[in-house]
């Protein structure tokens, strides 16, 4: 768990030079000035180290959205931002971690898990 705390500050406060004393947010020794991450910001990380993320390619994910009906909805929202899609368009796999993904999901009502579970069935889609 040490292991896994230190993982998550270096992400947290990258540069931080700190010490794990106890395995503890609070056991923390800061050698470096900063602002200490929250406990909810630390376990939030440690839950996004411990999930790895998951992919596919772009065509299966894309097969997947069609049969669930969200295709439509999904290739609007990209076309309707210059970023997803130059993502899109430039990219073969799509990552469950991607936050541009998480984002356009978010705004479409879609939350994380439910992006992991349609990258985990793209995945196993015969194409």
């Amino acid at each position: 768990m040490q292991g896994d705390l230190m993982r998550a500050i270096a992400v947290l406060r990258p540069g931080v030079n700190c010490a794990d004393t106890n395995g503890t947010l609070a056991g923390i020794r800061w050698d470096t000035p900063c602002e200490p991450p929250t406990q909810a910001e630390v376990d939030a990380e440690l839950a996004r180290l411990a999930t790895p993320p998951i992919q596919t390619s772009k065509l299966r994910f894309a097969l997947e959205l069609k049969a669930r009906g969200m295709w439509p909805a999904v290739k609007a929202a990209i076309e309707a931002n210059e970023d997803a899609s130059m993502y899109w368009d430039f990219t073969d796999i799509v990552r469950s971690d991607n936050q541009m993904l998480l984002a356009m999901a978010g705004q479409l009502n879609i939350s994380t898990a439910q992006v992991r579970e349609i990258i985990t069935d793209a995945s196993a889609r015969q194409v």
